[in-house]
């Protein structure tokens, strides 16, 4: 399979950047920069694996079809590959105002496709760059606005609203680090790396072995992710696109770094809470 490599504006693809490049990346062992880009080249032995699986997350069928063929490919051992594809032209979204569907939808996905692939990841120690075809030319994104203090507010208030999801989910010590970041200051709000990596783990061990209901689980994300959009936002205001980048790199190997948070606890809520009936299984025919 063969991924497009964009240049894109730094907050621009704030779902890829915080959450499906680095988990993808600590996951799988596989450094693909654009695991949901949304155009893909596969060869006709891919596409008739994809053709002949099914799944019952109706989020795979909606914005988290691209994890899905990424994942897929990486996980039943097709090669991989990038292409450069220059700067990334769409529609702007600004996270604050549109993302928190695609947001449940793509994490979902993610999500589902951890218990699939359980045994593959597992397994995984680091990760592998992969060739990139094409020049990679140096371009300036077009930039746009984004709702700062509206994405406060979401995060704000969704913590208010699923402050006990989450207390229950996540480990207490992640719980009373997110509690402290839900009382910092407008301006000097700060999400370290390594508490958005084991929250991102411990919703995943939720949403597939846990007390509520994935989509519950997922819900409790959302507000979590603005908090991180919130804190990258302010931590690269004086920033290029291009030296944000680094940031996202960082994020991804803390990601890999606290990938035993993950392994460890996923051992015990399996243990703890039997699989539930949570519709989102994927199987083949």
């Amino acid at each position: 399979m063969v991924t497009p490599y964009y240049r894109r504006y730094k907050y621009d693809g704030t779902i890829t950047n915080s959450l499906a490049y680095p988990l993808t990346r600590s996951l799988y062992g596989t450094i693909i920069r654009q695991p949901i880009g949304g155009e893909f080249g596969m060869s006709g032995s891919l596409a008739k694996i994809l053709a002949h699986q099914k799944f019952g997350d109706s989020n795979i069928a909606k914005f988290g079809i691209d994890i899905w063929m990424t994942t897929t490919a990486i996980c039943e051992g097709f090669s991989t590959a990038q292409a450069a594809m220059g700067v990334k032209l769409h529609d702007a979204k600004d996270p604050a105002a549109s993302l928190a569907p695609m947001f449940e939808q793509v994490v979902g996905s993610m999500f589902s496709l951890m218990d699939r692939y359980e045994v593959k990841w597992k397994a995984i120690k680091g990760a592998q760059s992969v060739d990139l075809f094409g020049e990679d030319v140096e371009q300036k994104p077009v930039s746009f606005e984004v709702d700062f203090l509206k994405l406060i507010q979401n995060f704000k208030t969704g913590f208010k609203k699923y402050e006990q999801v989450i207390k229950t989910i996540v480990q207490d010590d992640v719980y009373h680090e997110l509690k402290a970041v839900s009382h910092s200051h407008l301006n000097k709000l700060h999400f370290p790396d390594e508490l958005w990596a084991k929250t991102v783990y411990d919703c995943a061990i939720a949403y597939n072995y846990g007390p509520f209901p994935s989509n519950t689980v997922l819900e409790a994300l959302v507000p979590l992710y603005f908090a991180k959009t919130a804190s990258f936002i302010l931590s690269t205001k004086y920033m290029s696109s291009s030296l944000a980048e680094a940031i996202v790199e960082g994020t991804a190997e803390v990601f890999e770094e606290e990938k035993d948070h993950l392994s460890n606890y996923w051992n015990i809520a399996k243990k703890k809470y039997p699989k539930q009936s949570k519709k989102h299984a994927i199987s083949k025919n």
